[in-house]
């Protein structure tokens, strides 16, 4: 055997111009194995499965599981907490673990040593279980992971609810999330029924609940209590807590909930019913009701300016547009049902539009027609037109609005002259009755309700414009004359906005009366842009939007402008253009389903495309 040999290596001083010569010695040399940590892995786990060196031993059931004690210390807390104390399992060199699988426990040690597990559909709740267990949270991430890639309408609800066991935040959200996206689906599977009474009033009163109609939303409660009748039926308010009761229609408000016995008898389900009732009569008379029962969840809350009908450079539209003002576009538009007509009038209840009477087309002139009397209803949040009741007089050029749950359709011009007669719509019973007359008959007034009073204002007669104001007291049934507006338009449009009352539009100018219920006094304000008659007017987002309109009667050249009116600095501005030149159309604003506005955005500018 040779001799060991040492070797002296002496290193010289650098030379002072080493540097510049390019020739930069290194005293320091930092060597790192990339692979190193993976290596010691690899051997330790070569070195278990020899059982070399193992120091203690698992058991689970029948099956036990050698180990190193330092492995598994430093994969995970609960093991190290055992060896590291004194507690007696530091040195003990068999440990029995009750209550675990021993198949989990072998996929947890073999993790431990390879970093590697297999979750299936089959395990995945053992192998979370086990993770909290031996708080190793690499794992339960994994499961959460996996879990949320198995989500599907039958077992959102239930991996919810294990998410929710589990203190999962991430998965319980998305969990809950899909679960709220799928509400059409979810109702049909039976993992709905078995929700406990807490998850059921969470899932069902959540904002983000797609849920077009609170009717589908009772129903899905009423399935739920029937499921164990005996048992549930004491939860029926809660039930009904979690429905947003002002926002259903007034007629299912009666039929289908108030006549339920089960209703019937609980007196708090009683008293929700009759404060959704009042809910509804303030919502109509203010508009706005800061009451979170009044707000569509957010699949149907987004407000949005929508004009209907009327009449185009050609003859008459036959198409409603919805526009967002937060992108000042138009949506794809909608065909209308009903024949084409004239002169007809809108008005809504809640996210319900009612269209009434109308000139049919067939004939050239308006005088020559036949007015009618049918009635439609538009659902927005489920885009569905249905036929109701119809008039008991044909009308066209009428106003129309609503007041306490009920429709006023007033005035307008039948076959022979101008009317005065006003009819009211009763949703509940889908029945017209006839209310007192207006004290003066008119045509084309300005329609616009407050605080239980109508307010027409000018009109037409006798192809004169009217100067004087009518007030209708619904609560009383009594008509009186105001004081004369300083200016009376005929063919203007009316509407409220922070208590007050602008009368917009007409031929005479372009100025906007404002009239002060709580002073019944008129003033003037800011002009608009154009002179506008026959346009359409709405509030959205606390500003006034006007719509289209001509700027004299004889005119066959209407507006495509929309003009905005900001409170704040009393100013108007045209902020967009309609769809096409529009005059004689209904304008309005309702809440429209966040997914129809993205899909009808999509056809829209599609159709754009397609057309290029």
């Amino acid at each position: 055997m040779a001799d060991h040999v040492q070797v002296c290596i002496e290193f010289g001083e650098e030379p002072p111009d080493a540097e510049l010569q390019g020739d930069v010695q290194q005293h320091v040399y930092e060597f790192e194995q990339p692979s190193h940590s993976g290596d010691l892995l690899v051997a330790m786990n070569e070195l278990r499965r020899r059982g070399e060196l193992t120091d203690v031993t698992l058991c689970a059931g029948e099956q036990a599981f050698s180990c190193h004690r330092v492995v598994l210390a430093s994969c995970s807390p609960y093991f190290r907490a055992m060896f590291a104390g004194d507690l007696m399992e530091s040195r003990a060199k068999e440990i029995q673990l009750k209550d675990i699988n021993p198949d989990m426990l072998k996929l947890v040690t073999d993790y431990a040593y390879t970093s590697k597990i297999t979750i299936t559909r089959e395990n995945v709740q053992d192998v979370l279980d086990v993770s909290d267990r031996f708080q190793i949270p690499a794992i339960k991430d994994a499961c959460c992971e996996f879990l949320e890639m198995q989500l599907h309408p039958y077992n959102c609800i239930g991996i919810f609810q294990f998410a929710d066991t589990h203190y999962c935040e991430d998965l319980r959200k998305k969990a809950l999330d899909f679960a709220l996206s799928k509400f059409n689906d979810v109702i049909e599977n039976d993992e709905f029924v078995e929700l406990t009474k807490d998850g059921l009033v969470e899932y069902l009163s959540h904002d983000e609940l797609e849920a077009t109609k609170e009717e589908h939303v009772f129903e899905a409660g009423m399935k739920w209590l029937r499921y164990k009748s005996e048992e549930r039926s004491q939860y029926i308010s809660g039930v009904l807590e979690a429905v947003r009761l002002p926002l259903i229609d007034a007629k299912y408000l009666l039929e289908e909930i108030e006549g339920k016995e089960i209703v019937k008898n609980s007196s708090r389900c009683l008293e929700l019913l009759d404060e959704a009732k009042n809910l509804q009569h303030l919502l109509q008379e203010h508009g706005v009701v800061s009451d979170p029962r009044v707000t569509p969840r957010r699949c149907v809350a987004q407000k949005v300016l929508l004009v209907l009908g009327g009449k185009n450079q050609t003859g008459s539209c036959t198409t409603m547009s919805y526009y967002d003002n937060r992108t000042q576009a138009w949506l794809q538009p909608e065909p209308l049902p009903m024949e084409p007509r004239d002169l007809s009038s809108v008005a809504t209840i809640g996210n319900y539009i009612y269209l009434t009477g109308g000139a049919p087309v067939r004939l050239s002139q308006a005088s020559q027609r036949e007015k009618l009397k049918d009635v439609w209803r538009y659902d927005a949040g489920v885009s569905e037109w249905s036929k109701l009741a119809p008039l008991h007089q044909g009308r066209c050029g009428h106003g129309s609005v609503a007041v306490n749950g009920h429709v006023y359709v007033l005035g307008g011009f039948d076959d022979i002259s101008i009317l005065s007669q006003v009819e009211r719509y009763n949703p509940a019973a889908n029945t017209w009755d006839i209310v007192a007359p207006m004290l003066k008959a008119v045509t084309s007034p300005a329609v616009v309700a407050f605080q239980g009073k109508i307010y027409v204002f000018g009109g037409f007669l006798e192809d004169e414009t009217v100067g004087f104001a009518q007030c209708y007291d619904t609560d009383t049934g009594q008509w009186t004359l105001m004081q004369t507006p300083p200016t009376c338009e005929t063919g203007a449009s009316a509407v409220v906005l922070g208590g007050l009352i602008y009368i917009i539009g007409g031929e005479l100018s372009r100025s906007v009366t404002v009239f002060d219920p709580a002073s019944q006094k008129f003033f003037q304000t800011g002009e608009m842009v154009e002179q506008r008659l026959l346009c359409g007017a709405a509030v959205l987002d606390d500003r006034i939007y006007v719509t289209g309109g001509v700027s004299h009667r004889l005119s066959a050249e209407p507006h495509d402008t929309i003009e905005c009116y900001e409170p704040k600095t009393d100013t108007w501005r045209i902020v967009g253009t309609l769809p096409e030149p529009l005059y004689q159309h209904g304008c309005l604003t309702i809440y429209m389903s966040n997914l129809n506005s993205k899909q009808r955005q999509q056809q829209h500018t599609s159709g754009e495309q397609n057309t290029e």
